[in-house]
């Protein structure tokens, strides 16, 4: 049995997940949903959260964030808490921003939808205004707000 690994294909969290994963080589399927769409189509997570990524072990327990499976996978020394503080309270929110606002103010959403399943471009085109309006005012704001 495989790891099971939930992620969003636009997020440099669940990249480092993914990353550690393939270079500890452990086994895993990836199940990917697009913003906003992974809050309904992805697995629930114990907690009931749906922050991304998010993996099931093999013996079916869970690692709740990127930390968590880097540590699991063992590459490399263990982050300090306060470096994972910055990173994620300062530096996460800055990089989230400017991707978002790449994905809404550029071609980027096509390519991710060229990428998505048959039932994801379906339910993003009855949905994916109003997700990414709402992604546009919580996390990117304006584009002013990018060049900050």
């Amino acid at each position: 049995m495989s790891h099971t690994l939930c992620v969003i294909p636009i997020s440099h969290y669940c990249e480092i997940a993914r990353w550690a994963l393939q270079v500890s080589e452990k086994d895993f399927t990836e199940k990917q949903a697009l913003p906003g769409l992974h809050l309904v189509l992805l697995p629930s997570r114990p907690d009931g959260k749906k922050l991304t990524p998010y993996m099931k072990k093999p013996d079916g327990t869970w690692l709740l964030d990127s930390w968590s499976i880097l540590e699991y996978c063992e590459i490399g020394e263990p982050v300090p808490d306060d470096i994972k503080d910055v990173l994620n309270k300062d530096v996460g929110v800055c990089i989230r921003a400017i991707v978002y606002s790449h994905i809404l103010y550029s071609d980027a959403l096509s390519e991710m939808l060229s990428n998505a399943s048959y039932g994801q471009k379906i339910s993003w085109a009855l949905v994916g205004r109003l997700i990414m309006r709402e992604i546009g005012r919580g996390i990117v704001k304006s584009p002013e707000h990018i060049n900050n």
